[in-house]
């Protein structure tokens, strides 16, 4: 039986981040669309790494629960992987034009250029995990976006359609990975450390948690109901990065089945987690001076209970590049 977590807490506020669409000029120019995606992309990721403070995370204060990992190492980690999401918004691109594939099957090819970005990235990093779970989704994200612009010049959409064909694309990915029948031998696996049980697998079977799985199938329902109404403040001109960043994060923390906490610190250290952000939040979060406090409190104990959201901090890097596709 899966575990219920909490899925009910209220999002931040009306999602009118929804308004917002890309229209395609006449005249599409594909290799400068790519670059500039690849650049929005490594800004995200750099800009969810300098966002402070995150409990228990990296940013520019200090490294949370991670002693192999500083705010320089995802920058040198963003720099390395971010080319290859341009890549895969044109593998998307390319599919969507020759209209011979279909979603699931387009990004099954795209997935092939995210292994290499994840090369990319052990070799920036001295073998470090910094964007593992970034890659898989703004690799998802940048190969749809690329399918829904290959529709044709003029073409207009919105984020919950963008989010809607992503889901499309990994229809299916959490019984297929994640499932017993996943470690079915097949002619791939050579040896027993082929068959090894991930991390993933073993909270689905323990828990039925999802992880970021999950939210892909789900087309990534905390990212367009809690990610990007948080951050409109910023668009708004009525709050900073930082504010308006922690607090989609707190938001996040909330309702995301968080594989990395879990993995950490099971089912009870996933609920401390969300406990701690709702707490946190009641107090106005990054907006007053008291929720400040209690978010340094936040970081010492995740620190002393080596807890770090890292699945909700990859959403807050997803919100923030979505929200950078969706601004004009």
């Amino acid at each position: 039986m899966p575990v219920q977590l909490n899925t009910l807490s209220p999002s931040p506020a009306f999602p009118a981040h929804m308004a917002q669409s890309i229209a395609l000029p006449a005249q599409f120019d594909l290799a400068a669309a790519s670059k500039a995606l690849s650049v929005k992309a490594a800004e995200a990721l750099k800009a969810e790494a300098w966002i402070a403070p995150k409990p228990g995370l990296v940013d520019r204060f200090g490294s949370g629960s991670h002693s192999d990992m500083d705010l320089s190492t995802f920058c040198r980690s963003a720099e390395a992987v971010s080319p290859y999401f341009g890549r895969m918004y044109e593998c998307g691109f390319a599919a969507s034009q020759r209209r011979e594939a279909a979603p699931r099957a387009v990004f099954e090819q795209a997935r092939r250029i995210g292994v290499q970005a994840e090369v990319a990235m052990y070799a920036a990093t001295g073998g470090v995990n910094t964007h593992k779970g970034a890659i898989f989704t703004f690799g998802l994200l940048s190969t749809a976006l690329g399918y829904l612009s290959g529709k044709g010049s003029g073409s207009t959409f919105y984020p919950d359609q963008l989010l809607q064909c992503a889901a499309e694309m990994v229809q299916g990915i959490v019984q297929r990975e994640l499932s017993a029948d996943s470690r079915l031998p097949d002619a791939e696996a050579h040896n027993t450390a082929d068959m090894k049980e991930t991390a993933g697998e073993r909270l689905f079977k323990s828990w039925g948690l999802t992880g970021i799985r999950g939210e892909a199938e789900r087309a990534y329902p905390s990212v367009l109901l809690y990610g990007l109404p948080a951050l409109e403040p910023v668009r708004r001109g009525t709050a900073s990065l930082d504010q308006a960043g922690v607090q989609a994060l707190l938001h996040l923390m909330t309702v995301v089945e968080d594989s990395n906490v879990a993995a950490r610190g099971g089912i009870p250290g996933l609920l401390y987690v969300q406990e701690s952000a709702e707490q946190a939040l009641s107090l106005g979060g990054a907006y007053t001076a008291a929720g400040r406090s209690f978010l340094q409190q936040m970081n010492s104990e995740f620190v002393s209970r080596n807890i770090s959201p890292g699945g909700s901090a990859d959403l807050l890097s997803a919100s923030l590049y979505i929200d950078s596709l969706f601004t004009i």
